[in-house]
């Protein structure tokens, strides 16, 4: 169903507008901006729900921006990126867990699944597809891009994710 933006998003800088989007249940929409800035350190982000927009605040940290999101149920899997001449790209994917109606304005509060590091590949990440598999694992796949550059590789990595077990004594 066409929906209008909201003027906040069409206003957006060139290339810092919506970055990532993940389809919830319900039929809403998780969209985070890649550099409309709120202050303190977090980004414009919204919930779309029949058609209206909830503002919301995503916070960043250490230069990483959103580049990607997926879901399983009501928990969102954000691929994160940053880049810097010396450093390169780095990567790592946040998992945020939504509540069911967030207020407007809400601060969201993602937690780090994982960082990519050496051995690692370093490259452009920059798309996520998460896919449950049985015993509560999840298959992560990511996806970067060359930008036409020979110092860039695309590459389709494939990451499996086992939630650790609660250890109980009875």
């Amino acid at each position: 169903m066409p929906t209008d933006l909201p003027d906040w998003l069409r206003a957006a800088p060139p290339n810092a507008g919506l970055e990532a989007v993940a389809a919830l249940p319900g039929e809403r929409l998780l969209l985070l901006t890649e550099g409309l800035v709120t202050g303190g350190g977090t980004l414009r982000a919204a919930l779309l729900e029949d058609g209206r927009f909830l503002p919301l605040r995503y916070p960043t940290d250490g230069g990483f921006v959103p580049v990607g999101a997926d879901a399983v149920a009501n928990t969102v899997y954000v691929l994160e990126r940053r880049f810097s001449l010396f450093g390169g790209f780095v990567a790592r994917i946040r998992i945020l867990e939504l509540p069911l109606r967030p207020a407007a304005e809400s601060l969201l509060a993602p937690r780090i699944l994982a960082r990519l590091d050496p051995p690692l590949p370093e490259e452009n990440f920059e798309a996520i597809a998460v896919r449950p598999r049985g015993a509560g694992e999840l298959e992560i796949h990511l996806l970067s891009d060359d930008n036409f550059s020979p110092l860039q590789a695309t590459l389709l990595l494939r990451l499996l994710h086992r939630p650790r077990r609660e250890s109980r004594s009875d």
